[in-house]
């Protein structure tokens, strides 16, 4: 088997593939399902054939591996697929599909790759953050409040910058990922209030402690399986 499934939390279930291709084309159909910019996938049942030749028109190439490294969805996507609507799955999509069919639903699903990461700690972070703001109604809570505490202009200033690829439906999110982990990448023209990045850094990290998710530990535990 070409990955590992750690439990984060009974509801966290993380996947660790040993290469970025392997992660991407396997969580691809997936990812995309759920939180697609283009609304021809995003809740809707398409061939892995029919996204490649539209991310390679959009792109250039297909450089979806190299694009994307972090993945997350929730269980009911994993349950449009077990439904059949993606038939013919590939052989990868199989073998993910029965790993993820082990746990109860319901569950969110977060995914990375280990070799040559350099950026390991920040990736499962990330997507971890993603995954408290499904299955924790208080840090959601607590998260949503402190986002719309900003000046609207600011707000979508933020969601302007993440537009070309998320979907309307996670942008905000996707403002919360970035900002609680401190990967400011794709918000430099945008200034937001500091009491803002504090706030949204501590709730997360207040919720890791308070769940005793290390990262430290996880990535320690990644790098030697």
């Amino acid at each position: 088997m070409s990955f590992k499934v750690f439990n984060v939390t009974k509801k966290i279930p993380l996947v660790i593939y040993k290469k970025a291709e392997k992660a991407a084309l396997s969580f691809c159909r997936f990812q995309e399902h759920y939180e697609s910019p283009n609304k021809e996938f995003r809740d809707s049942y398409f061939s892995f054939r029919k996204f490649k030749k539209w991310y390679i028109k959009e792109n250039g190439s297909f450089s979806y591996p190299q694009d994307w490294g972090g993945f997350n969805f929730p269980s009911h996507i994993v349950e449009n697929f077990n439904k059949g609507y993606f038939n013919p799955l590939m052989k990868r999509e199989e073998i993910l599909l029965s790993a993820l069919n082990e746990f109860k639903p319901p569950y969110y699903v977060i995914g990375t790759f280990k070799d040559g990461n350099d950026d390991l700690d920040l990736f499962l972070k990330h997507e971890i953050s993603h995954a408290l703001f499904y299955t924790s109604r208080n840090y959601r809570k607590n998260t949503l409040d402190i986002i719309h505490s900003m000046p609207a202009k600011t707000l979508k200033a933020l969601s302007q910058c993440l537009e070309y690829g998320y979907g309307e439906n996670t942008i905000i999110d996707e403002i919360h990922a970035y900002i609680a982990t401190e990967d400011f990448c794709h918000f430099e023209s945008v200034d937001i209030p500091k009491k803002v990045a504090k706030s949204l850094k501590n709730n997360l990290n207040q919720q890791l402690e308070k769940r005793k998710i290390c990262i430290h530990s996880l990535v320690k535990d990644i790098k030697s399986s």
